[in-house]
């Protein structure tokens, strides 16, 4: 689990109803680094049940791309940016769900009485990956754009979260406990070779790749909280990049390769941050007195 733990809250109601609403001033702050641009959808509570939103960089300006009777977390753009993945609270259980990049057109994606989180597209956008516990403990699976043709890709006691596809569409790498505490690990899909790339005694998770291939950044806890780190994609030059008093994680790039965002409490609330991939200007990019989770950039 992330060091933000289990933040699942109960919901009424079992029916999408999506609609794109602007939120007032105040909800993020605009950046005056010219350097910054694009737009960053990340969840928030703000509105009193967990949404999606979108921030654009340049202006600040915050848009809410879903309003439902129940909550949608983890939010993924499809390379192309028509589409957008979520899980969402349907009674007791999660389910991946879909809609298009303005919020209309709901589609639910998988329909189980299990939990399924945490989607994440396939470079060329034709599959989903996400974690489900349908087959009693967390594992990674795989699926068709559409829901169909689900399989498992993963076959451990232990738990796996949090897919991330690499952009050759080769490999998934994934967070592990299964060797007692939890890793960055990568999976080959073509022959199941699992590769640990963290090996470290402390936590380690939300891998993300670079749009290169090249590193992958993720969140550690082994400097005593949770910071951003980065590595080469065989594991090899693991590094620091944020520095801050709290607790930075879920790391995501910019398109470009130049930047990476993620979610900070080092102001005594959960917002969303950017810095630049060597360390430096670090940015505030939304503050607000709800908190603001799980950043994903759009393409």
């Amino acid at each position: 689990m992330s060091h933000i733990g289990r933040w699942l809250g109960a919901a009424a109601g079992v029916a999408i109803a999506v609609s794109v609403a602007q939120v007032g001033s105040g909800a993020a702050q605009p950046s005056e680094d010219a350097r910054l641009s694009g737009r960053i959808g990340f969840t928030s509570d703000r509105a009193g049940d967990w949404e999606i939103y979108v921030v654009d960089l340049a202006t600040g300006a915050v848009t809410q791309l879903t309003d439902n009777l129940i909550p949608d977390l983890h939010a993924s753009w499809s390379p192309d940016g028509t589409k957008v993945v979520m899980e969402s609270k349907f009674g007791p259980n999660w389910d991946i769900t879909m809609v298009d990049s303005d919020g209309s057109n709901p589609v639910r994606l998988t329909d189980n009485p299990a939990w399924d989180y945490h989607p994440c597209w396939s470079p060329d956008g034709k599959q989903i990956a996400f974690q489900s516990d349908r087959d009693g403990n967390p594992e990674i699976y795989t699926m068709d754009a559409d829901g169909s043709n689900v399989r498992r890709i993963t076959h451990n006691d232990a738990s796996d979260f949090h897919p991330s596809w690499s952009p050759d569409g080769r490999k998934i790498a994934f967070q592990t406990s299964r060797d007692g505490n939890f890793e960055v690990c990568t999976i080959d899909l073509r022959t199941g070779e699992e590769v640990n790339l963290t090996n470290c005694p402390a936590y380690d998770g939300w891998a993300a790749w670079s749009p290169d291939g090249k590193q992958i950044a993720f969140e550690s806890g082994r400097d005593g909280n949770g910071e951003i780190w980065m590595m080469d994609a065989d594991g090899s030059n693991q590094h620091r990049v944020t520095s801050n008093p709290g607790t930075n994680s879920h790391p995501t790039w910019s398109p470009d390769g130049r930047h990476l965002s993620y979610q900070g409490d080092q102001y005594g609330n959960w917002e969303i941050f950017v810095i630049d991939v060597d360390g430096k200007n670090e940015t505030r990019i939304t503050n607000d007195p709800a908190c603001d989770w799980w950043p994903s950039w759009l393409p």
